[in-house]
């Protein structure tokens, strides 16, 4: 994997001999890519919820670790604890950019004053065309305003990833993307408030 080869990596989390900090460190470490699986699926479904938009996929999440590297410097060291939450925040923050990272999928942006404002706003195709109602808009309208709303979701959304939860699909109860309750409940806050900072004026 490419971020592990980064500077931020190998010190904070990068298994070593006679390290007495191994089990902490382990531990972040592999919950880290744990999120990393389940971000990159995310990551995946925007180039179909907006193809017009660059690359976004797990390999431009996993190059924030060099670009952060080398923003730090030689010589600038997390810990375990706190690679981890950078590296959570780096993965959720443009996750939110596909209908799959809410848990409702499309109905749920649909409830959005953002998904209404945005329907209500594309001009009317016929006298027919009813705006009124923008759950009910036509196929051709939903195409049109996906991508919009997505873009001004994502970031408020963003910040409520690291807790957000999806019902299991063989019903057995819910997933989160931060699987394990104390690092959710300890860190998330603070990973959603990073994630969602890049896009804060």
């Amino acid at each position: 994997l490419t971020l592990t080869r980064s500077e931020l990596w190998r010190t904070a989390l990068a298994a070593r001999d006679g390290d007495p900090d191994a089990e902490v460190r382990s531990f972040f470490r592999e919950h880290l890519l744990r999120l990393r699986k389940k971000a990159a699926y995310l990551v995946a479904q925007t180039a179909k919820d907006i193809p017009q938009l660059t690359v976004h996929d797990i390999t431009h999440l996993d190059a924030f670790w060099e670009i952060a590297a080398l923003i730090a410097g030689p010589g600038y060291q997390l810990n375990p604890a706190e690679a981890y939450v950078f590296g959570a925040a780096v993965l959720l923050h443009d996750a939110a950019m596909s209908l799959a990272a809410y848990p409702n999928g499309l109905a749920g942006i649909q409830q959005t004053d953002e998904w209404r404002d945005a329907v209500a706003s594309l001009p009317r195709v016929s006298d027919s065309d009813d705006r009124q109602h923008p759950i009910d808009a036509p196929p051709d309208v939903l195409r049109a305003v996906i991508p919009d709303v997505l873009r001004a979701l994502h970031a408020r959304h963003a910040a409520e990833l690291p807790t957000a939860k999806w019902r299991a699909t063989d019903g057995s109860g819910f997933e989160f993307l931060i699987d394990d309750s104390e690092i959710r409940s300890c860190y998330g806050p603070v990973i959603g408030r990073i994630a969602r900072s890049h896009n804060d004026p």
